[in-house]
């Protein structure tokens, strides 16, 4: 079976959303099949394929292809001199909790990203939860 998927930032939940889930199997699919996959597993495989997220600008685009689009350099050097302002802990939130949905260290996943000090990035972190940006 293949999956494809399509994610929604939901700032309400702070966290992303299943808009659509495909499942492109060869034959028929039952619910017994549907049944022997966790839906958390289910939703990480077709996340770790290529999803896609709504935009602030309610576009379509791939995540891969959102982060990709960042000059990460100029974005780190953006960051780095604005420090934790409203539009960089919102960064903070999204990152974090894609790296949730994939299973990983969400953690690592902004201090790479953003290029902040493990630190830096916790306090962010922290901060992005209290006011909101993350649950």
């Amino acid at each position: 079976m293949a999956f494809e998927v399509a994610l929604e930032w939901d700032s309400a939940e702070l966290s992303y959303l299943v808009k659509r889930l495909v499942i492109d199997a060869d034959g028929a699919v039952s619910t017994a099949d549907l049944h022997k996959v966790s839906l958390p597993t289910l939703i990480r495989l077709a996340a770790s394929g290529d999803p896609e997220v709504m935009t602030e600008e309610g576009d379509w685009e791939r995540f891969e292809l959102v982060l990709a689009s960042l000059d990460l350099t100029e974005f780190q050097s953006e960051i780095a001199a604005a420090g934790p302002t409203d539009d960089v802990l919102k960064w903070v939130g999204r990152i974090y909790a894609w790296g949730r949905i994939m299973g990983g260290n969400p953690n690592q996943l902004v201090v790479s990203t953003l290029g902040l000090p493990k630190r830096t990035a916790t306090r962010w972190i922290a901060r992005a939860r209290q006011i909101g940006h993350l649950d």
